[in-house]
Formats: structure tokens, sequence, C-alpha cells
């Protein structure tokens, strides 16, 4: 297979996948520590960056052991209401 299709956002251990549009409607992908990375990958559309860059920045993250959380590979959506 030449190409894949990679997916960035679901829930660990279950196996669901997080569409874009919970992005596309306020949530934000954060790290251990709480902090938006985005801004660092895609500093004018952050968190509404197209999912090729968010998989790079998670990604580039996660092998920077900041997106670590007991050293498993993951970063946090965030999609609380405010």
């Amino acid at each position: 297979m030449e190409f894949f299709q990679f997916h960035p956002t679901g829930i660990k251990g279950l196996g669901i996948l997080i569409t874009e549009g919970v992005r596309g409607e306020g949530g934000v992908l954060i790290n251990k520590d709480g902090y938006r990375f985005m801004i660092d990958y895609a500093p004018t559309v952050k968190d509404l960056a197209s999912r090729d860059v968010i998989s790079r920045a998670i990604y580039w993250r996660s092998g920077q052991g900041v997106a670590s959380v007991v050293r498993t590979t993951f970063t946090w959506t965030c999609v609380r209401k405010r």
C-alpha cells in the first residue's frame, strides 16, 4: 500500500475516533501540562490545522517527551464548555 490514512485523534483504549468537527466546535489539543501546543506548529489556524499538520505536531511533541503521560504517547483533546 503506497498511502494510508492516519487519524490523529481518538479515545485511548477504546478504538473510537474523534472527528475533526470536535476541534471545529472549539475543542483544543493540549499536552499533559495543559499547554495548547498547536500554537507552536500552526500559529494562524492552531487546532483547526489539517490532519497531517496535527499528526506531525503530535508526533514531534511525543518525541520530545512533552506529550507523554506515564510514558505513553498521547495528547489530550479538551472539549469542555466554556
